[in-house]
């Protein structure tokens, strides 16, 4: 076995002139179970390595000051062969390290304790090319940037930074059944950019993102198969994006799985997924949350919590059908915008109705294109909105004798239920042998519906309408033959 240490010790003295600096330690070796080390002191070293053909050799790098560079672009640490362990080490402000890996079974460590350090830049990242190899990053303090890059099957990328603010990591993985886990701790954090973003690329590919603090953004693409993502933010200002291409991709950020969403207040989340059994678990906590979540293929399922005010809700599945949407939220003045495009889709719309909470003013619009779609929406609270449009034959909004329809989390009643005061629904279908319900509880009460057949020789659509309480209103407008409509009030 080779070893060598190479050790540069700077003096710190009184005065500017008394410091040493601007050391050069370079070491390169070629072969196998080699040991290097670089240690150094001081302001402005430079430390580079090679092990080249390598196999079960170590190299480590320790730099105590400041504006050390660890490898440069070019000029990088680098480790090639199998099974070889690198390490570095720095303590101090505006440190910099350059590394890379190429090979099997390859562990790759870099530690940076203090202000303004770099973990790779935007032309040199950390890289790690090969199989089964595992990439460590930890940073400490503010104003810190990591970049990772790992090329090959079964990797693991983790990059931890904590402190306060400004601090940034970009992470790229491409190759099957990688691993990908950021936490940030601090105000003002980024895990990625539109332009840098955290990628995943190949099959069976899993994120875990957590970030602590004010103001944090976030940004997640997997394309692939079998990808998951589990996000979650606790602060104010927080922002996250994930995109999924593939199948059987799932995000969660969901206390049913010992996550909490999103806590604060201003959170914005943005859910693209393309493909089929798609599944989003996402819940928000505080005011002013907004979500919006956009599923494309068949069989998706999308299940979100808000709780707070002013909250807002866009979501859009587009699919053969099968689709399933369920939403609860809690607060004053939410909305929820929800369209269904295909056969055999399911929404369940909560408002209010959540461990004794209200919803004021609230808007709900939903709409439901294809057959056989059900629909549910119950809102408690005074001067809501609720226009559903259903449109396609054998569609059913409508509590056919209390029918219930058993839910991922509960026993739905069908049709538009409104408790409070003031409530306003308006429930549109167009096509034949549908079936409309809506139910208010309260007074000053309005309920409209529509119902226009597609086939004037067919109709057979029925709509019901029952209201209890004072001063109601009651409309209900059909064309077509062998239509029934039932007006029930009471006070």
């Amino acid at each position: 076995m080779k070893k060598i240490v190479l050790s540069a010790t700077l003096a710190f003295g009184f005065a500017m002139c008394g410091m040493a600096q601007n050391n050069v330690g370079n070491i390169d070796q070629n072969g196998s179970e080699n040991f290097a080390k670089v240690e150094q002191k001081g302001l402005n070293n430079k430390a580079f390595g090679k092990q080249d053909n390598s196999t079960g050799s170590t190299m480590t790098v320790k730099q105590n000051g400041s504006a050390n560079v660890a490898g440069r672009k070019g000029h990088e640490l680098l480790q090639t062969g199998l099974n070889n362990n690198m390490s570095v080490n720095q303590e101090g402000d505006n440190n910099t390290t350059f590394a890379s890996q190429d090979g099997e079974n390859n562990n790759m460590s870099v530690n940076q304790t203090g202000n303004n350090n770099v973990a790779g830049s935007d032309k040199r990242e950390l890289s790690q090319v090969g199989k089964d190899n595992n990439m460590t990053i930890t940073q400490n303090t503010d104003n810190n940037k990591a970049l990772a890059t790992q090329k090959g099957d079964r990797n693991s990328t983790t990059i931890t930074q904590e402190g306060g603010n400004g601090n940034q990591a970009f992470a790229a993985t491409e190759g099957n059944d990688n691993s990908l886990s950021i936490a940030q701790n601090g105000a003002s954090n980024k895990f990625g950019t539109n332009k840098d973003a955290a990628l995943q690329k190949g099959n069976n590919n899993s994120a875990s993102v957590a970030q602590n603090g004010n103001r944090n953004t976030g940004n997640l693409s997997q394309v692939g198969d079998d990808n998951k993502a589990y996000i979650t933010s606790q602060g104010d200002d927080n922002n996250f994006e994930v995109s999924q291409d593939g199948t059987n991709n799932t995000v969660n950020s969901w206390p049913t799985f010992n996550v909490e969403g999103q806590i604060g207040n201003n959170n914005s989340a943005k859910i693209a997924q393309v493909g089929e059994n798609n599944k989003v678990n996402m819940q928000q906590k505080g005011n002013n949350n907004s979500a919006n979540i956009s599923q494309d293929g068949p069989g998706n399922w999308t299940h979100l919590r808000q709780v707070g005010n002013n909250n807002e809700m866009v979501s859009k599945q587009m699919g053969a059908g099968n689709n399933q949407l369920q939403v609860h939220e809690v607060g004053d003045d939410n909305k929820a915008n929800i369209t269904q495009d295909g056969s055999r889709n399911y929404t369940y719309m909560r408002q209010g109705t959540y461990n004794g909470g209200k919803s004021n003013n609230a808007k709900t619009t939903v709409s439901q294109l294809g057959n056989d779609n059900q629909l549910s929406v119950q809102v408690e609270g005074n001067n809501n909105t609720a226009n559903i449009s259903q449109t396609g034959n054998h569609n059913v909004a409508y509590d056919v004798d209390h029918y219930n329809v058993k839910g991922r989390d509960g026993v739905y009643e069908l049709g538009v239920v409104q408790k409070g005061d003031n409530n306003l629904a308006n429930l549109t279908q167009n096509g034949d042998e549908n079936k409309a319900g809506i139910r208010q509880l309260g007074d000053d009460m309005k309920a409209n519906i529509n119902q226009n057949s597609g086939d004037a020789a067919v109709g057979n659509n029925f709509g019901h309408v029952t209201q209890e309480g004072n001063a109601h209103q009651a409309d209900i407008n059909q064309n077509g033959t062998m239509n029934e409509a039932v007006i029930y009030q009471s006070n």
